[in-house]
This record gives structure tokens, C-alpha cells and sequence, in this order.
């Protein structure tokens, strides 16, 4: 009976492990998608800024520099503000033409390379799960029911051997 249980917790763990996988196609698209647009605003404020330096005859890099140099302290935190504005949109580009150049299962690993958490968070929460018929989704599928099933079986045992010895 044990053996029994435990081949069927094995094969629902594979199932859920093959649904799993499909989905990820699609959380890739959405998460590269809200990604793509935190890259839109913040090149948005990044051009803001490059307008402000330039009306103060400075270059974006030295107006920053001076806003962190400051005395006051609302100053040196704008300055801050703007040199994190220009590492996000320097981070989010890179992020961007990494994932969306990523094939196949290159895909997991720049999705793991360019993690963010509260990125994935929001995609998360936000997520439209989908069923695509793509290659890419049966693959990524066949991918989640091999580790799920390995998983299971480790977890729920393997149900014990199948042939048993009579004794003669």
C-alpha cells in the first residue's frame, strides 16, 4: 500500500513539475516585459537629468558629483538619487539585451544572472498563467517533469523494486 502511495505522490509531484516548466516561457515574457519598462522610465529620468546638467553647463557625471559634494543634505541625497538612476538604467539595459537575446534554455540562466526580487515579485503577482504550444514550452515541461519526478522520487522513495525473488 505504502509502494502504492508513494508511485502516485511521485507522479503528482512530476505533474505539477511539468506544468510548472511550461509556465516558464511565460513568466520569462512578462517578467522581460515589466523589466523593459522599468528601462523605459528610468531612461526617461536619465534623459531628465542629462537635460538639467547640460542647462547648468556641466556634464551629467560632474553635475552629480557636485550634488554629492554638497554641504546640504538634501543636495548630497539628490545626488544619490540621480547616480542610482543611471546605475539602474545601466543595469536594466544590460538586463534587457541579455534576456531578451537568450534562447532556449540559455533563458534560466540569465533569468538567474539578472534576478531581481522584487521584479520577479511583482511579475509573480501580476502573472497570467498560460499554456503556450510551443516547442520551447513542451521542452521547458519535459524539463519540469524530469526534475520534479527525480525530486519525487527522492522524497517519496522510489517504490521499491519492481521484480522480487521467489523463493525456491
Amino acid at each position: 500500500m505504502a509502494r502504492v502511495i508513494s508511485r502516485i505522490a511521485n507522479g503528482v509531484v512530476a505533474v505539477l513539475g511539468a506544468a510548472a516548466g511550461a509556465q516558464f516561457p511565460a513568466f520569462y515574457a512578462q517578467y522581460l516585459q515589466r523589466l523593459s519598462g522599468r528601462l523605459d522610465q528610468a531612461r526617461i529620468e536619465a534623459g531628465r537629468l542629462a537635460h538639467i546638467a547640460e542647462a547648468a553647463g556641466l556634464r551629467v557625471a560632474d553635475y552629480i558629483e557636485r550634488l554629492l559634494a554638497n554641504a546640504d543634505l538634501a543636495l548630497r541625497a539628490a545626488g544619490g538619487l540621480h547616480k542610482e538612476t543611471l546605475n539602474d538604467s545601466n543595469t536594466l539595459g544590460q538586463a534587457q539585451i541579455d534576456l531578451a537575446g537568450a534562447l532556449g534554455f540559455a533563458r534560466p540562466l540569465a533569468f538567474a544572472r539578472h534576478f531581481d526580487l522584487d521584479l520577479a515579485l511583482a511579475t509573480l503577482h501580476d502573472f497570467q498563467p498560460a499554456m503556450p504550444l510551443t516547442l520551447e514550452a513542451a521542452a521547458f515541461a519535459l524539463a519540469g517533469l524530469l526534475l520534479a519526478g527525480m525530486f519525487g522520487r527522492l522524497a517519496f522513495g522510489a517504490g521499491g523494486n519492481r521484480r522480487r525473488r521467489r523463493r525456491a
